[in-house]
């Protein structure tokens, strides 16, 4: 199972990146892209299904069983505690499979990913990477990019390249009230 917040995120992130991946895979082995059933199907009986989790879609990805439950930019999946276990820890159990969580940190430390990220940090399951870690950019990219999103110190780019866990102060009721200021 491939999730994440809606369908347009599976069609903008997904589905380019099997197209790239799927390029060199000989056709004998190639999946077959069922778009009723939201899956690709591979030659061998295998499914790789995809579906968006947001506004009541979370049910979507019920299954029988799974080996694998990925769920994308699960800090912005309006129910993450529901999705990941009421609907994909119970197609796991048969098969010994593994749910992943991956995002950079919701504009809001109230998400329940937070608590996701605490609970992996406890049992050694995180996996931590930003901006400073990529490779495949280069120096100047990196800048730009920084810059672009406000500068080092901007909530966006501590959020989304450092992986901060903090509050948006755009979306903050009171902006000003931070932790520096309390007394």
């Amino acid at each position: 199972r491939f999730v994440t917040g809606n369908q347009k995120s599976l069609r903008k992130i997904v589905q380019p990146n099997m197209r790239t991946l799927l390029e060199s895979c000989p056709s004998a082995l190639r999946p077959a892209w069922n778009s009723l059933d939201g899956c690709y199907r591979y030659p061998n009986g295998s499914e790789i299904h995809l579906a968006g989790a947001n506004d009541g879609h979370a049910d979507d990805s019920r299954g029988q069983r799974a080996h694998l439950c990925i769920v994308d930019e699960a800090g912005f999946v309006d129910d993450l505690d529901y999705l990941a276990g009421s609907v994909l820890l119970p197609q796991t159990l048969t098969t010994g499979g593994r749910i992943i969580l991956i995002s950079t940190p919701p504009v809001t430390p109230a998400h329940s990913f937070i608590a996701e990220v605490e609970q992996a940090r406890g049992k050694g399951g995180h996996i931590f990477r930003t901006i400073d870690d990529c490779t495949h950019l280069s120096v100047k990219q990196k800048e730009d990019m920084i810059a672009s999103m406000g500068g080092r110190n901007s909530t966006r780019a501590r959020r989304e390249l450092w992986c901060e866990h903090i509050v948006d102060e755009e979306r903050a009721v009171v902006p000003e009230f931070t932790d520096d200021r309390r007394s």
